[in-house]
């Protein structure tokens, strides 16, 4: 859903085979995913921090789930001696509030 884009959740499912997406309808029928985007909560979103405020996080309503992944992740990955990291940076012109200026990064 975040490579192709749609108006709204359900032309995923749609007949019309323009809005279809096959990969997608063929995970979950679109009433048990309507389900879980209206009843999944994994914070309490009364006390969330506003924006400006010194304990405001932006993943707030899924940093429950944001941590509990990567404590998982941090407890049963253990990487050989030998590791290579390869960093692959991507030309991005559009907007989003956790993009990161690089004044050196080349194109």
């Amino acid at each position: 859903m975040g490579i192709k884009k749609q108006c709204s959740y359900r032309d995923y499912w749609s007949s019309a085979p323009d809005l279809n997406d096959a990969c997608i309808s063929s995970l979950m029928p679109v009433n048990r995913f309507s389900w879980l985007l209206s009843h999944l909560n994994v914070n309490d979103n009364s006390v969330m921090p506003k924006k400006g405020d010194e304990h405001y996080d932006k993943l707030y309503r899924i940093r429950p789930f944001v941590d509990f992944i990567l404590k998982n992740s941090q407890r049963l990955y253990n990487p050989n001696k030998i590791i290579a990291i390869d960093e692959s940076m991507i030309k991005f012109k559009g907007r989003h509030s956790a993009k990161q200026y690089l004044p050196k990064k080349t194109y």
